[in-house]
């Protein structure tokens, strides 16, 4: 690059944001370039433009840490960024030991990575900081490093704790008039300020049709219930022709632990590429396009007591519960409202709506 293409290289890329956005991306300057500020946390609702600010921040600092909560959060902001993205506990935790309870199920024990203050003059920046718990944003303040924290202040809270990142030093307001153009983002605004969604063109239905009969329209299901999530995946598995209780070649997979060394994540769905049997230890996935073995597997619901310390485990991936999917995307989306309690429903709505990238079915359950 030359030295006027170094120069003008920064103004072309602010031609793309919005005067707000220029004028946070100052603010985050600022915070940066102050050697005695540790924390900026930045607020911005579905369609604000929170991701180019911080991929425009990641690329001027292609050194720092560009991670999130959790696995798949991390893979959507890696495709969509085209940088590379870990997790908060790849970053600061370390594995200390594996145990098993009274009811079989493996106990996985983490300690922080780093010593207090050992990561100071280092900087993080973290998306979708609304689903960190407070317990998590302070071990990682504890650090020493410098933080930008991104989030939607719209979407759930963690679920045992309350988040660490509450306050912001800066707030996106405007949605851009593409992401209006989208009934998605209009009604996902409408939940989130106390009104009742409606149908909203093609890509925003309301139907009064029973689940089973929607199912083939949709990339995934997302649901409230744990016993929904198990019912709809039965009986998407028995529509599909799959009659044994294990996963078989060509089903829908939803990993529950990461797995960095094979590219699996946390909350990600992938398919199966063969059969698992009961005893297997070995899970054969599609993973971007290539066949991936991954060893020391558990599957939900079965039973392998040789694995002390698993690699990864998984469970159905046809239907999933929104706290799941949060920090996931897919092209269509079938949403079973069945969230009728006042707590948090507003805030459950607008993140089960917003999970859906193209369109959305919502099905009123009560």
């Amino acid at each position: 690059m030359t030295e006027v293409q170094d120069l003008l290289a920064p103004l072309a890329h602010n031609l793309m944001l919005t005067d707000e956005q220029v004028a946070v991306m100052a603010e985050v300057d600022a915070f940066m370039a102050d050697q005695k500020r540790r924390l900026f946390t930045l607020f911005g609702l579905a369609g604000t433009g929170k991701t180019t600010l911080l991929a425009q921040v990641a690329r001027q600092h292609r050194h720092d840490a560009l991670c999130c909560l959790t696995g798949k959060a991390a893979s959507v902001l890696r495709d969509k960024t085209g940088l590379e993205t870990g997790t908060t506990h790849r970053y600061f935790y370390k594995l200390l030991k594996a145990e098993t309870d009274e009811d079989g199920r493996k106990l996985l024990s983490f300690a922080p990575r780093h010593r207090q203050n050992e990561l100071f003059g280092d900087v993080v920046l973290l998306d979708e900081c609304s689903m960190v718990p407070r317990s998590v944003g302070a071990q990682l303040m504890r650090t020493g490093a410098k933080v930008l924290a991104v989030g939607d202040p719209g979407q759930l809270p963690p679920v045992k704790e309350p988040p660490f990142f509450t306050e912001p030093d800066a707030t996106l307001q405007t949605i851009h008039r593409q992401a209006l153009e989208s009934p998605i983002i209009r009604q996902a605004m409408a939940v989130r300020s106390g009104r009742l969604y409606r149908t909203d063109g093609p890509d925003f239905q309301v139907a009064s049709r029973p689940p089973e009969a929607l199912l083939d329209e949709a990339d995934v299901v997302l649901c409230w219930r744990n016993e929904t999530r198990h019912k709809i995946n039965r009986l998407c598995r028995r529509l599909a022709g799959h009659t044994a209780p294990w996963p078989e070649a060509g089903e829908p997979l939803l990993c529950l632990k990461n797995a960095p060394r094979h590219n699996v994540w946390n909350g990600g769905i992938y398919l199966a590429a063969a059969d698992f049997r009961p005893g297997n230890d070995e899970i054969r996935l599609v993973v971007d396009d290539e066949v991936v073995a991954i060893d020391n597997v558990l599957f939900a619901g079965q039973d392998n007591g040789s694995i002390v310390e698993p690699t990864t485990e998984f469970d159905f991936g046809y239907c999933l519960t929104v706290h799941k999917a949060q920090g996931s995307e897919w092209p269509r989306v079938l949403l079973l409202d069945e969230h009728q309690c006042q707590r948090h429903r507003r805030e459950w709505l607008y993140t089960g709506i917003t999970r859906a990238a193209r369109s959305i079915v919502v099905v009123p359950t009560s």
